[in-house]
């Protein structure tokens, strides 16, 4: 057998799929990674999906391009039919509505007739030193090309910890007041989504891609980040809910 080899298994009784990494030993006493995606309502978790909105007609407060929507439309069919959401979850702005109503649009079995609004404590992301770091150093590196969480690690890692800390603290509590067996697909913005990585789990994300995202599994009394895309920088990582 080839140490090296990877197996995948899929459980295709699936309506909701979370990568799990298992080692085993296998006969002769080789070493090989197992991925199995499995059904997580088996474990009764909740789960927490978060994802950027779509791609932008511009930068700045633009809505959604042509593209977006069609990009949504597409994540919505491959990525979250079947999957049983119970919240449905945005910003204020409406590219994160308009990013939902489309990734319903694609999965084609669940519908955006109650949606709620996500984090909305204004000292979360709406103080006066947020605000100036969205409109300044992020709105400077989206038009530069550049890595909005790098830039603003870099130019004020400070307020970028403090706006973490606050998320971090609102989303425990938020956490706590969900059933036991939600599942909660959210839409937001960058850098907000990797700042919530960061202060619950201490991991540093590059800047998620349009639709690009990350799942949070409440695990008892934990939170383990579970990465869409099987990202291996997600691995070992957990935090305490309280």
């Amino acid at each position: 057998m080839n140490k090296s080899r990877c197996l995948k298994y899929v459980v295709t009784d699936v309506s909701r799929q979370l990568s799990i990494i298992c080692r085993l030993k296998a006969v002769l006493n080789t070493k090989c990674w197992l991925t199995i995606s499995v059904d997580d309502r088996l474990f009764n978790m909740k789960t927490i999906e978060l994802r950027r909105h779509s791609i932008k007609s511009g930068p700045g407060d633009s809505n959604l391009s042509a593209e977006g929507l069609e990009l949504a439309r597409l994540v919505g069919a491959t990525a979250l039919r079947g999957r049983g959401f119970t919240h449905l979850l945005v910003s204020s702005l409406q590219r994160t509505t308009d990013t939902m109503l489309a990734f319903a649009e694609g999965a084609g079995d669940f519908t955006v007739t109650e949606i709620g609004r996500f984090l909305t404590d204004p000292d979360v992301f709406g103080t006066d030193n947020a605000l100036q770091l969205w409109h300044g150093v992020c709105y400077q590196a989206e038009l530069n090309g550049e890595d909005m969480m790098t830039a603003i690690m870099e130019q004020d890692s400070v307020e970028a910890e403090h706006i973490a800390s606050n998320a971090t603290a609102q989303l425990r509590l938020w956490l706590n007041s969900l059933p036991a067996d939600a599942q909660v697909l959210v839409v937001h913005h960058s850098p907000s989504l990797e700042l919530i990585a960061y202060g619950l789990f201490g991991i540093t994300l590059p800047q998620l891609q349009p639709c690009d995202g990350f799942r949070i599994l409440v695990d008892g009394d934990n939170l383990r980040p579970i990465s869409i895309a099987d990202d291996s920088s997600l691995r070992g990582t957990s935090a305490n809910i309280y």
